[in-house]
């Protein structure tokens, strides 16, 4: 998921942001106070899918008109379905 235009410094305090010149340019223009929240929802979204079995969190999470700020989305589970993303380590490589 891509919000382009937001930047890094976009979801810091708005203090920081102020400050100016920390990391990247921001557009003064954007909703920040929503892009954090944002951020905050996809999060939960993704970790309740994750952690608490909701497996339609993902299809959410494919769906951009369920933001409230302008995002694209793109995904790829290289067939996996939904219900079969479970946390955990699928590496089953042993380094020597």
């Amino acid at each position: 998921m891509n919000a382009s235009k937001y930047g890094h410094i976009d979801c810091l305090d708005d203090t920081f942001i102020s400050a100016g010149g920390l990391i990247c340019p921001t557009d003064k223009t954007t909703d920040k106070p929503a892009y954090r929240n944002h951020l905050a929802a996809t999060i939960d979204i993704f970790l309740d899918g994750v952690f608490q079995g909701k497996s339609p969190n993902f299809a959410q999470l494919e769906d951009a008109s369920s933001f409230g700020v302008n995002v694209t989305v793109r995904q790829d589970l290289k067939g996996t379905a939904h219900a079969d993303i479970k946390p955990g380590c699928t590496n089953n490589q042993v380094l020597v």
